[in-house]
């Protein structure tokens, strides 16, 4: 975490992060994570292996007016290994 607080929730569990926090997240693991306050958070997040392609389509889906449907982002997700929720 570098500013602000977000929450996150891993495996079912939330926890907040703030400037300073660590949270890993293992393989596999179902989580999900927001701001949790008023001001703006910001985080740094590293992906081993590297997830550039996913994240670009991601942002692409989004920059619609509209939202996506979930099919749409669970078919995304799928195609990159992940299982959605």
């Amino acid at each position: 975490m570098l500013d602000g607080t977000v929450l996150f929730e891993r495996d079912g569990r939330e926890q907040a992060g703030g400037a300073g926090d660590f949270l890993l997240v293992p393989r596999g693991a179902a989580h999900t994570f927001g701001n949790g306050g008023a001001a703006a958070a910001r985080l740094l997040v590293l992906h081993a292996p590297a997830m550039d392609t996913y994240f670009e389509e991601l942002h692409r889906l989004w920059s619609g007016e509209q939202p996506p449907a979930g099919e749409q982002e669970r078919a995304l997700m799928s195609r990159f290994g992940m299982e959605p929720a």
